[in-house]
């Protein structure tokens, strides 16, 4: 979502001279963040999940399926009860805040996770509540979903209600299929849309693959066009989590990029835009083409001298190689040792600044083998002002980017007790992980981790499943001193990997042959290691002290807020499979190779390489905890086994799935109205376990890989044609009743 602040939006020629300026004061802001709390050590792990929901009308009389745009009327109801229960001193379940769509909701938990590691047991039902209190608001046949994308936004008919033409000729976004009362109307989002255009020079344009079927018109027009709408409501499944330190941070940030494509292709979960059937499965090039503001000199299309005229607020021109939105381009390292450790002696005894980062001697200069561009005087402000080379490369890179939002209220702060302009630029750098200082707001907080690349999940026990993994796997990478880093050409392959269709089972992916350092301790002193990870909440563990002021604080801070060989947008370049990379040098040199998901998460059987899910299944048994806590998250973790084996669908192989075998599906790509409301009819009704790929009766249920013999090809002619409870063909929710 982004920072959302109150005052009067600047436009983009208004915006441009107050750029350096907020550049400047966004570094200073900063500096006065990391010397106040750079030493900062021993905090708890506290972590949160933000879950984005579309509202949509069913109406069973026309078969329609309908984005609501009054949904966003239900928030006044929402905050209401949140702020009754911060009045009365408890805590509230849920909070709740505005997002891009009008026809949408942010919903996230009204304070963070932590204390023990029972905590992780309350993620799904704190989802059901949240769901069930949305729905609670909301008017006769409307529902909120868990879609990463509609269907049907922005195709040719109609699909909001109230209808509302687009107005392609004026407007924010100028769109030729969404109109802009479709966007929030809180000012930084019309802003932020009318902003990235101006600044480009043009609309953005982003064409993804058609998938052609048995009847798709050829030549097709080759290209969907996904809308800025489309795109910028797309909902993600970002989790959010404290460390002990900075340098634990960014230790937890450089792993967990590697495993971000990762997760993608696992998480996939969008393969239809306005109305069609894609040859892609996820949002994330979508994304990155729509908010990508890079004019045409940055992105290495015109002459330097065409930059100033063309958007470029300042002097300095870079020919940048990625959207906003993208990939992370810059390893941290876990940096120096500034705060001596978060298990060095007791809480208030001096820290050893002179030892080791944990995990420091992991990383090397090679793995930051990206040509990326750096505004040479914030990278000199920040390393007289005390930051090491790594992490001032990183805010050097970020900080060569304009706002895009600011309020005329707010140019001019206070750089010690504001961190507005930092925020300003930082949050509109929206990568697959983003590494978040605490804002002077807050002085309980440490540093945080956010994990962004998931996509979000039809039910809320897979939700809960893949945020649950991803804390976990933190745990899992501190107890054993894991080591998962290649160089990050090579991550920036796997997310172009990551989004092809069926990519959990037709891609492999580059990751580490040898995860563990045979030469390295066992745990690390930073770790939570198992022996001292009590139930009771030690700090090891999941421990979490939250005053009364502190909660809806935290509430806020831990909610949350590519490129594809495949797709039509301009941003970035994947690596040629003809001239190696450094990366690829390095992979040749033994330290990384291709692999399937199925073997990285479920594992080799080796020593050096047991899996990413085996080891986190050493680390619950390891860890005490009552057999039925152990029991329970073990659940959620065979889930993400079976997603990786292919044993359980992604959500976009079950929605192709869904479509492919509809009655009618006329095999022409094109997703109808009827479609797309039993489809969002059977994702009301649908349970984790219905993702299972099993034949039933000898026919295919949904789209195996290996159909059996006498079983329907992926594009079949679709069995059961009667209809079976609330209008949904009959051979979805007859094999779902068996497989429940």
């Amino acid at each position: 979502m982004g920072l959302l602040s109150l005052g009067t939006p600047m436009d983009w020629d208004e915006v441009r001279p107050y750029a350096d300026h907020v550049r400047a004061h966004g570094i200073a802001q900063f500096l006065s963040i990391w010397h106040r709390i750079k030493a900062r050590r021993k905090d708890h792990l506290l972590w949160g999940d933000e879950v984005e929901y579309v509202v949509v009308q069913l109406d069973p009389a026309t078969k329609q399926a309908r984005l609501v745009l009054d949904a966003y009327r239900s928030l006044d109801a929402l905050t209401r009860i949140e702020e009754e229960a911060l009045a009365a001193g408890t805590v509230p379940d849920s909070s709740w805040k505005p997002e891009y769509g009008r026809y949408m909701l942010e919903g996230t938990p009204g304070g963070p996770y932590g204390a023990t590691i029972e905590d992780m047991l309350t993620v799904e039902d704190n989802m059901r509540k949240r769901r069930a209190l949305g729905n609670s608001f909301l008017g006769e046949n409307q529902y909120i979903f868990t879609l990463t994308n509609f269907p049907r936004l922005g195709a040719v008919d109609e699909f909001l209600v109230p209808h509302v033409d687009p107005t392609p000729l004026h407007g924010a976004s100028m769109s030729l299929f969404v109109p802009d009362e479709a966007i929030t109307k809180h000012a930084r989002f019309p802003t932020l849309t009318a902003n990235i255009r101006r600044r480009r020079g043009s609309k953005v344009a982003i064409n993804l693959p058609i998938f052609k079927d048995t009847h798709t018109p050829s030549p097709f027009r080759e290209a969907i066009p996904p809308t800025l709408a489309a795109a910028l409501t797309a909902q993600g499944k970002p989790v959010t989590f404290q460390a002990c330190s900075v340098e634990e941070a960014r230790r937890l940030y450089d792993q967990l990029a590697v495993v971000a494509p990762l997760m993608l292709a696992l998480t996939a979960a969008a393969p239809v835009y306005r109305g069609f059937l894609a040859d892609v499965d996820c949002r994330w090039n979508v994304i990155a083409g729509s908010v990508d503001d890079r004019t045409p000199t940055e992105r290495g299309l015109a002459p330097n001298a065409a930059a100033n005229a063309n958007g470029t607020s300042h002097g300095k021109s870079h020919r940048i190689s990625k959207s906003r939105y993208d990939s992370v381009s810059r390893y941290l390292s876990p940096g120096p040792n500034y705060s001596g450790g978060c298990c060095n002696g007791n809480a208030g005894t001096d820290a050893d600044a002179d030892a080791p980062s944990a995990g420091s001697g992991y990383y090397k200069d090679e793995y930051n083998d990206l040509d990326v561009a750096f505004d040479q005087d914030i990278y000199n402000i920040l390393i007289d002002g005390g930051v090491d080379d790594l992490l001032a490369k990183h805010y050097a890179h970020l900080f060569i980017r304009d706002p895009l939002v600011l309020y005329r209220e707010l140019i001019d702060q206070n750089d010690e007790t504001s961190s507005d302009h930092f925020e300003n630029i930082q949050s509109t750098n929206w990568q697959t992980m983003r590494f978040k200082p605490p804002p002077p707001s807050a002085p309980n907080m440490g540093w945080r981790v956010e994990f962004r690349s998931m996509e979000i999940q039809l039910t809320d026990y897979e939700n809960a499943a893949f945020s649950i993994f991803v804390v976990l796997l933190t745990r899992t990478i501190l107890a054993y001193n894991l080591n998962f880093y290649i160089p990050l050409s090579l991550v920036d392959e796997n997310m172009a990997r990551a989004q092809k269709r069926d990519a959990v089972l037709e891609q492999k992916f580059w990751f580490r042959r040898e995860i563990i350092d045979p030469q390295a301790k066992a745990r690390s002193c930073e770790s939570p290691t198992p022996d001292t990870m009590k139930a009771s909440g030690s700090r090891s563990h999941l421990a979490r002290t939250v005053d009364a002021n502190g909660a809806s604080e935290s509430s806020s801070e831990f909610g949350g807020s590519s490129r594809s060989s495949n797709s039509g947008s301009d941003h970035g370049h994947a690596a040629s499979a003809h001239e190696p990379s450094k990366g690829q040098t390095a992979a040749v040199d033994g330290e990384a190779e291709l692999m399937s998901i199925d073997t990285i998460m479920n594992g080799k059987g080796t020593p050096e390489f047991p899996g990413l899910l085996p080891l986190i299944h050493r680390y619950l048994d390891e860890t005490d905890m009552s057999d039925v806590t152990r029991i329970k998250l073990k659940r959620y973790v065979t889930l993400i086994s079976q997603k990786a084996s292919g044993e359980r669908m992604t959500a976009a192989a079950w929605i192709r799935s869904f479509v492919t075998q509809h009655p009618g599906y006329a095999h022409d790509s094109v997703v109808t109205d009827e479609i797309t409301y039993d489809l969002c009819k059977a994702a009301q009704n649908l349970f984790a376990d219905d993702l299972v790929r099993r034949f039933h009766e000898g026919a295919q249920l949904y789209d195996l890989r290996r159909p059996a013999a006498g079983a329907a090809t992926s594009g079949g002619s679709g069995q059961g044609k009667g209809k079976g409870k609330e209008g949904v063909p009959s051979s979805v929710t007859q094999g779902a009743e068996q497989l429940r």
